[in-house]
């Protein structure tokens, strides 16, 4: 059998531990230790249970039925709580895996990309109003979410003012789109409409 991460599941590597968890659900993430994160990357489908634990048992000069049968019970705990499958044949299948062990970085950013919002709240704590037109310039923002995709940060969180006050907001959508894993909108919904939701 030939093990792979589900599609919605995503691994989060940092040099202390990594994080698993539903793309659907980003903050139930759990964490991992490093030999468990480094089975998960084998989960490709292109390894067997088996083939998993040679490489294992070879990385860490463990005896090999020790090996298998660490990385068996492994895998039989992922596949209950449904972070992996089994494929009966060798298939690639792409996993959705960030960050690294060399260098901390964060599941996830927010940016603040305008003040300018309809709503003019008491609570706001960014003091949005109609007439404040402050927002992010869209060469920044690209610049920013270009190094944070290079830094292997997988989600990202828009906020404000209000995000459908940013003049580029669909471009900036449509990027995050094809180089992150997840994006979040905070919006008051103010100018939603049938037009938006359908390209989003």
């Amino acid at each position: 059998m030939y093990p792979f991460l589900k599609g919605n599941v995503s691994i989060h590597l940092t040099p202390s531990h990594s994080l698993i968890y539903d793309q659907n659900s980003l903050y139930d993430a759990e964490y991992l230790n490093k030999t468990a994160s480094e089975i998960l990357e084998l989960c490709g489908g292109l390894y067997t249970t088996t083939d998993i634990a040679k490489i294992m048992s070879e990385r860490y000069n463990e005896e090999f039925f020790a090996a298998q049968e660490f990385v068996n019970e492994f895998l039989e705990e992922a596949h209950k709580k449904g972070y992996i499958y089994f494929l009966p044949k060798a298939q690639k299948v792409k996993c959705e895996i960030s960050g690294t062990y060399k260098v901390i970085t964060p599941l996830s950013i927010s940016m603040e990309i305008t003040k300018k919002c309809p709503m003019s709240c008491r609570h706001c704590y960014v003091e949005s109003s109609r007439d404040n037109n402050v927002f992010l310039d869209f060469e920044e923002i690209m610049l920013i979410l270009d190094e944070a995709r290079d830094l292997g940060i997988p989600n990202m969180f828009l906020t404000g003012g209000e995000i459908f006050e940013h003049p580029r907001l669909l471009e900036i959508i449509d990027y995050i789109y094809n180089n992150f894993h997840s994006l979040t909108l905070a919006t008051s919904g103010y100018y939603i409409d049938e037009e938006k939701i359908n390209i989003l």
